[in-house]
């Protein structure tokens, strides 16, 4: 995760993966057919280590909890788990022009990009259900701006040279700005 966060898809090599390891490139491809298989290893491991957004919301008290301090946590949780790998986004769009054209390729893309906006639809609903954003707001649509704007934020952060201690400040602003837009 650190060497594809650091280096990106495209310059990362099996010896850049191995380095520092106690692993040779041969037990690599013990474990894994090529670098593209790796990947998917780490977008599994960064699912199950970032918690979900429903979890962060049975764990707080929307009662004594406002959305701003909400979404605040969310993404300090978020960044934390992430290892100082921010540039993620880049690493994807990496990954798609390497591969893009191989069979299954975009279905699989699809299926991630629909997890992660209803891991976000699911804090939008929790959030809906305590008041906290217009439930007449469609969740679904909700969550596709908010991630939407974290990859802008994020590429635009990486082409820019934005300090990574900024983006949960600005990421949960803008979240705050889009969860905050009334129904027209």
């Amino acid at each position: 995760m650190q060497t594809f966060g650091s280096q990106g898809y495209a310059r990362t090599t099996v010896a850049d993966i191995v380095a520092g390891t106690d692993y040779s490139p041969g037990a690599f491809y013990h474990h894994f057919a090529n670098k593209a298989e790796c990947l998917w290893a780490v977008i599994d491991y960064r699912r199950d280590i970032r918690k979900s957004w429903a979890d962060l919301a049975t764990e707080l008290d929307p009662a004594g909890t406002t959305l701003e301090e909400l979404v605040a946590e969310a993404y300090a949780r978020l960044s934390a788990t992430l290892e100082g790998t921010h540039a993620w986004t880049m690493v994807m769009v990496e990954y798609y022009r390497a591969h893009g054209h191989e069979p299954g390729v975009d279905r699989r893309l699809a299926e991630l990009y629909e997890q992660w906006i209803e891991e976000v639809a699911v804090f939008v609903r929790f959030l809906q259900a305590n008041d906290l954003v217009d439930p007449e707001r469609n969740a679904t649509t909700v969550a596709s701006q908010v991630v939407a704007f974290a990859e802008g934020y994020a590429t635009h952060a990486m082409v820019h040279d934005i300090d990574p201690s900024h983006y949960p400040a600005v990421l949960a602003d803008g979240t705050l700005r889009l969860l905050r837009t009334e129904r027209r």
